[in-house]
């Protein structure tokens, strides 16, 4: 009993989210269905799929790939509709980084793994709180963020922090300046918004 109980919660059971998104995606390549596989009309159908810009479930107007339809359509054939959702991530419980690489290899033997996570957490509501202001751009958020976390990161008052040089925002130091350390760039900007 205990087995069932522990494989039952290792898997990550399918969000309300997930469901939409599998719905969406079988009633998307449902016209390709009607064809046998490999066949002349079902690569016809598929081009004309992904020929045309519409509206993806997040609600942003785009195109979906002809090997990404190909792929729904293995899924979909191979597991049924269930075939369809998002799987768990295999590293779910393996290191993720928490604020960057740099600064996560910098602190990992210098401060508790709590405070990363800490300053994770408010580095996250830092980046939404700039994205809320008027005129917010990605490149206006990854400056503020970056500005904001070194100046969270000196309050840790961390004196190998505080010896490295100051170098300036983006440099592209790494672990070789403070800035550089402290960067925050476009993925990690955008990555919750």
């Amino acid at each position: 009993m205990n087995a069932i109980n522990h494989t039952f919660e290792s898997h990550r059971a399918p969000t309300a989210k997930d469901i939409i998104l599998a719905r969406w995606r079988e009633k998307f390549i449902k016209p390709a269905l009607d064809y046998p596989k490999g066949s002349h009309d079902r690569g016809k159908v598929v081009c004309q799929l992904t020929s045309k810009s519409l509206t993806l479930p997040s609600g942003r107007i785009g195109c979906v790939s002809p090997p990404t339809v190909y792929t729904w359509i293995n899924a979909y054939e191979a597991h049924g509709f269930t075939g369809l959702i998002r799987k768990a991530r295999s590293d779910r419980e393996e290191y993720r980084v928490c604020v960057n690489r740099e600064w996560d290899g910098f602190f990992a033997s210098r401060i508790a793994p709590q405070m990363a996570v800490r300053a994770q957490d408010d580095l996250n509501d830092a980046i939404q709180d700039f994205w809320e202001e008027p005129g917010a751009s990605w490149r206006i958020v990854c400056r503020n963020s970056t500005e904001w976390l070194l100046h969270r990161t000196i309050a840790l008052g961390c004196a190998d922090f505080e010896a490295l040089p100051l170098g300036c925002i983006h440099d592209g130091a790494g672990a070789a300046s403070q800035y550089g350390l402290c960067s925050v760039n476009r993925r990690r900007a955008t990555r919750d918004r």
